[in-house]
């Protein structure tokens, strides 16, 4: 099989790129560039109604999962403990940096609000309040060049007009997160990682600014972080909220443990620095290619490979909206003698919206920013250079400013600098289930929520593969919140302008 060509069968259909045409209708406005893939390449968001894979080989279902992050490490164990022969093609490699279960905040905050950026509210968030003194920066000469981002903006302008899945979004929230966080706790105990580094320490949310009095401290807090006395003494905060409920820890352990049990107890492969390219069909099935050739054949493909997973969809003509948002974080070792307080909870800092987080071996992180740029290169030795400098020392002069002594606490000398890809789709909600070729899956687009939402994600993502469709998520009524097609163009309203269209075509 010729390298520069992959031939398809009628199932996979034809290999779709943005041709300049579609930029060109984009650059005149986002409602052009909507019928323009509501006529010809709706068909990209459309989700498999059934069907199962074609084998020649008996035994388990062969299932390869591209991604091992924390989603793909979910669904691998998911997808092992329901006797299926899972195979997982991580780009990265063991105690790599490159993936963002090893930098982000360590936040499991069910007090969360949603992130609604599909609304009135959220369109001034996206179009204004990014800039060099917010949490958010987008870089548009970057953006702008990269033809995903453009199809970001496309669905954006579906998701924005969509109210009935904005509601729908809005009023599951809290139900969600809630069973979310339960289920982590819960797998996690029942896979006898009682611990894994996760603690329920509760969330500070603390706002910054000058007050006139001492701030009365929350009575439920057991003891007022370390981290924080500087502001208390400079009388700097104005106002905090304790939530309880919250949880944090270090999601890279947490992989950790969750890969060994893949392979040691559920027989999975895990197949490291294995980039995939793109998805063919096979003589038995299904199959993908990787960056270097190699090709492994299937009967069923789950992509979770974060930020990239729309890159590799899209050049087998599914349309997955998922763009990379850059999260910044410094991690740095406590020096020698230094506590943070009995069990310190998260802090969060507002109006900056940095986090700091405790993690176990005497860390402290600091992380905030979410920048939207073009993607960060493969190779991970390069993703440093790649990284806005300006961020990164914007976010050191944040913690100083808001922890005065912090050469006191932490040793900066030996602080950990990095920079990571957040998947972010057009409503901040994941991506799950089964896309409009038989038998490839998607379980992506987890935003800010990855580790939180693992479990949930990847029981969905199982449920789904079992049925070899969607009918899963419409048993469940989580069709807007979670599938490929609530970014169809007009989704609600297709039938009806396709008869109109139809009335239109016959007039002329």
């Amino acid at each position: 099989m010729p390298d520069d060509k992959i031939e398809l069968d009628s199932h996979l259909g034809r290999i779709k790129n943005f041709s300049g045409f579609s930029l060109a209708v984009a650059a005149l406005g986002g409602m052009g560039s909507v019928f323009y893939y509501f006529f010809f390449g709706s068909g990209g968001f459309d989700a498999a109604r059934g069907g199962g894979e074609s084998r020649s080989h008996r035994g388990p279902t062969r299932v390869l999962v591209v991604g091992g992050g924390i989603i793909g490490a979910m669904s691998a164990l998911e997808l092992g403990k329901r006797g299926y022969d899972v195979t997982v093609l991580d780009a990265g490699k063991i105690g790599g940096d490159s993936m963002s279960s090893f930098g982000n905040a360590g936040s499991l905050g069910i007090s969360n609000k949603p992130i609604a950026v599909n609304n009135i509210p959220g369109l001034k968030s996206v179009l204004l309040d990014w800039g060099p003194n917010k949490s958010k920066y987008v870089d548009w000469p970057a953006v702008l060049r990269e033809k995903s981002f453009w199809m970001w903006g496309v669905c954006y302008c579906v998701a924005l007009f969509d109210y009935e899945a904005y509601a729908f979004q809005q009023k599951l929230w809290s139900e969600r997160i809630h069973s979310c966080q339960l289920a982590l706790l819960s797998l996690l105990q029942a896979e006898t990682m009682p611990s894994a580094g996760i603690r329920v320490s509760g969330k500070l949310s603390i706002t910054v600014g000058k007050s006139e009095q001492a701030l009365r401290l929350p009575k439920n807090l057991k003891s007022w972080p370390r981290l924080i006395h500087g502001l208390v003494g400079q009388r700097r905060l104005k106002t905090a909220e304790f939530h309880q409920e919250d949880a944090q820890g270090d999601s890279y352990q947490v992989l950790s443990g969750i890969r060994s049990i893949c392979i040691s107890r559920y027989g999975c492969r895990w197949l490291t620095e294995t980039h995939v390219e793109t998805i063919q069909s096979s003589e038995n099935g299904l199959a993908v290619q990787c960056a270097d050739g190699t090709v492994y054949d299937t009967d069923l493909i789950v992509v979770c490979a974060g930020s990239r997973s729309g890159d590799i969809l899209r050049k087998v003509g599914v349309w997955a909206p998922i763009y990379p948002l850059r999260g910044y974080s410094v991690t740095a070792p406590l020096r020698d003698g230094v506590t943070l307080g009995e069990d310190p909870p998260v802090c969060q800092f507002l109006p900056s919206l940095m986090f700091a987080t405790a993690f176990p071996g005497n860390r402290m992180r600091f992380t905030n920013y979410g920048e939207m740029s073009s993607p960060l290169p493969d190779p991970p030795k390069e993703r440093s250079s790649s990284a806005n400098k300006k961020l990164w020392k914007r976010l050191e002069g944040q913690i100083r400013d808001i922890v005065p002594d912090l050469n006191e606490i932490v040793d900066m000398s030996k602080a950990h600098r990095w920079v990571g890809e957040r998947p972010f789709t057009p409503d901040a909600h994941p991506i799950i289930g089964a896309t409009r070729i038989p038998g490839v899956f998607i379980n992506s687009g987890q935003s800010f929520d990855g580790w939180r939402d693992s479990v949930w994600s990847a029981r969905i993502l199982s449920e789904c593969v079992d049925a070899r469709s969607n009918e899963p998520l419409q048993r469940e009524g989580l069709e807007l919140v979670v599938s490929i097609e609530r970014f169809k163009p007009f989704r609600r309203y297709r039938a009806m302008l396709g008869k109109l269209m139809r009335v239109v075509r016959v007039a002329i």
